[in-house]
């Protein structure tokens, strides 16, 4: 995937024109703010994260980083904007494996 086909793709998800099956980010979060972790794919919000490519579900599990108290709303956390993805390292992490 290009450069300008992600910044392209954020942009479309900001203004509520998502393709391909993605959803909308959170109301509220910008742009300048979106992501794609680089760990599960899911789309997340950089301010709710403590990581800039990891969203804040996969910065928690691997590496413990505050968890977010998701609330999920239309498939989406409304805080964080993480989707429920999850890498299979990462289902591995918290299987035990």
């Amino acid at each position: 995937m290009t450069a300008a086909w992600r910044s392209t793709g954020v942009a479309r998800l900001a203004a509520g024109k998502a393709n391909r099956g993605e959803t909308r980010m959170p109301t509220g979060a910008s742009a300048e703010g979106e992501g794609r972790c680089e760990e599960c794919g899911s789309g997340f919000v950089r301010a709710h994260s403590g990581m800039a490519a990891l969203c804040a579900e996969c910065a928690h599990v691997l590496y413990g980083y505050p968890a977010c108290g998701h609330v999920m709303v239309a498939g989406r956390c409304a805080t964080c904007g993480w989707d429920g993805s999850r890498s299979a390292y990462v289902r591995g992490r918290l299987e035990g494996r």
